[in-house]
């Protein structure tokens, strides 16, 4: 008879990192910092025509990616978030100065509106319609996007990254989110460890 051939199995793929949604274990009452902000059928609001921070529930993991989609509702749209990288809190702008910057906030001491590692362009956020960027924090890299589009990058070895202290959430661990007199809807705030 013909020898049995035996097939191996290849090894089942790795499980798909979960994502964790953040925003229905937001609270405003709680976690406001500066301006109005609210919950309204599962999706988190900020009212406020100045400045408006909220800090998030979740403990930051060593590596993870961030997404948020929002509707700003502002004629110069302007949110940004604040992350964590390697223990310490760093802030992406999206849409900063009258909605023309894209980048990594705080480096080294600077603000770093006009830093190379980011994008000055107009035109990429529209009021009223739903826009979603991601944070991809790895370790010595943040890269940001804004609708599918990468818009910085910026290596981290030897960089000091921070956020100034009115922004920071109370707990400096934390992330959370900023619009500058621009009202917006938050519809999800999710987060996948990697």
């Amino acid at each position: 008879p013909p020898p049995i051939k035996v097939v191996e199995q290849p090894p089942p793929p790795p499980p798909k990192p979960k994502e964790l949604s953040l925003l229905p274990k937001a609270n405003p009452d709680k976690d406001a910092i500066s301006g109005k902000w609210r919950m309204q059928g599962g999706e988190l609001l900020s009212e406020a025509n100045g400045t408006a921070v909220i800090t998030l529930p979740w403990d930051p993991s060593a590596e993870y990616d961030l997404r948020v989609d929002f509707t700003p509702q502002g004629s110069e749209p302007d949110v940004n978030v604040i992350g964590q990288h390697e223990g310490r809190p760093f802030q992406w702008y999206v849409g900063a100065q009258k909605s023309s910057w894209y980048g990594f906030g705080r480096i080294d001491g600077e603000t770093a509106f006009g830093h190379p590692t980011g994008t000055r362009q107009k035109g990429l956020l529209t009021p009223g319609k739903r826009h979603s960027t991601l944070l991809e924090v790895r370790k010595g890299r943040l890269t940001g996007y804004l609708d599918g589009r990468k818009l910085a990058t910026l290596d981290t070895a030897g960089r000091s990254l921070d956020v100034v202290t009115e922004l920071l959430p109370r707990d400096r661990n934390r992330v959370g989110l900023i619009t500058y007199f621009n009202p917006s809807v938050f519809h999800l705030v999710e987060v996948t460890p990697r």
